[in-house]
């Protein structure tokens, strides 16, 4: 069986992880885009022209369609294969009926990777959330003297940066000499991210539960990665129940308002630093355990 998964460009790595995850149980599958990632990752989709993906497409067995590609729709919707679609960010917020209508008559399911899309119409919808490779991404131990706290955001309009900085400049009149703080919107190589991270014990992810007049506030693939090397990190997630109908518990910090977000601050200012060590250990084997290639893998088995 042949499985491949597609679209114009993959964001975050997210198609090429599902691939590469499911390679772990035997099964032929590759992930194809039409543009290498801007974050400059060691290993992605590959990159192939349409003649190609037309190949692929025709050869495939199972299609997955990424990142609702209304591209790959004109290459997919003839093939009366088994296709899915999976709707994971701004192009499905932004305009769900219109996607509803384009791909819900082709498809056998809908994979929804945002808990703010439970209810908006996709056909057969399910939950299924971010892929860490936990081989590559290792654990990192700090040796701070205070904690530190990170944010490096792809995107500070979107993330809610303001408010992370608000909420860390209250929290310097308060608790100055308990910690650090650093900051950067710059963006850099994937690479270059990590070693960011290495240096900190504690990430804030996102302070956002709107993007425009849509609702937003679902944590992203930084949270997962951050936690994958032991950094404790607080983030959003409006729709909790979401992830633990799927997945169960987690061990995310959840600060769903910037009143949240400056008390689960002054929280970690208090901790213990032995305290800090447990939690760094807890939330790698949370990720490792509900998000990793062989956790990933063995889920899309019941997507074949």
């Amino acid at each position: 069986m042949k499985v491949i998964f597609i679209s114009h460009s993959d964001y975050a790595n997210f198609s090429f992880d599902k691939s590469e995850s499911l390679k772990l149980f035997g099964v032929d599958a590759e992930s194809f885009v039409y543009k290498k990632h801007p974050f400059g990752y060691s290993e992605q989709a590959k990159v192939i022209d349409e003649t190609q993906m037309k190949k692929q497409i025709a050869e495939a067995d199972v299609i997955h369609v990424m990142h609702s590609c209304g591209t790959m729709w004109d290459l997919v919707k003839e093939t009366g294969k088994k296709i899915y679609v999976w709707h994971t960010g701004t192009r499905y917020r932004t305009e769900p009926e219109k996607h509803n209508q384009r791909w819900n008559p082709i498809i056998q399911k809908s994979i929804y990777a945002l808990g703010e899309f439970e209810n908006l119409g996709c056909k057969n919808g399910e939950y299924f959330s971010i892929t860490i490779n936990t081989d590559k991404i290792k654990f990192v131990s700090s040796n701070n003297s205070k904690i530190t706290f990170g944010h490096f955001p792809s995107n500070p309009q979107v993330k809610g940066t303001t408010t992370i900085m608000r909420s860390l400049s209250e929290l310097n009149r308060i608790r100055f000499r308990k910690f650090e703080q650093n900051v950067s919107v710059k963006r850099c190589d994937f690479n270059k991210q990590l070693k960011r991270i290495e240096g900190i014990d504690v990430y804030i992810e996102m302070c956002a539960t709107r993007q425009g007049t849509k609702p937003y506030g679902s944590f992203g693939t930084t949270a997962l990665e951050c936690s994958a090397m032991g950094k404790p990190t607080i983030t959003n997630m409006l729709w909790e129940n979401v992830y633990k109908k799927y997945y169960g518990e987690h061990k995310l910090i959840i600060a769903n308002s910037g009143g949240d977000l400056k008390k689960r601050l002054v929280e970690f200012c208090d901790m213990d630093l032995n305290e800090l060590k447990i939690m760094s250990e807890e939330v790698r084997n949370f990720v490792e355990e509900k998000h990793s290639y062989q956790a990933t893998g063995k889920r899309l088995l019941n997507y074949l």
